[in-house]
């Protein structure tokens, strides 16, 4: 397996950059909402805010699988445990 001993820190880090892109894309999404109504029109602000929610949105994907190609053989372990317990009678 490539991953062996990734760090906590590591774990932490990802945790932190998913909870932060999780906000701005929660925050772009109700502010570009209320731009739009606001203004009634597609503005600049508008634009811009889906420019950032699109991005945020990417990284947030991208994030999501690093941590599970992280954790993978912590999955692997348990689905082979799961599959073990229901083989046996």
């Amino acid at each position: 397996m490539v991953i062996k001993g990734v760090k906590p820190r590591t774990h932490l880090l990802i945790d932190l950059a998913q909870f932060t892109l999780l906000v701005i894309l929660a925050y772009t999404a109700l502010a570009g909402e209320l731009t739009e109504r606001r203004l009634g029109i597609q503005s600049h602000a508008w634009w811009m805010l889906h420019v950032t929610h699109v991005a945020s949105g990417v990284l947030l994907c991208m994030t999501v699988g690093l941590h599970l190609y992280l954790h993978l053989p912590w999955i692997q372990a348990q689905l082979s445990r799961m599959v073990r317990r229901q083989s046996q009678p």
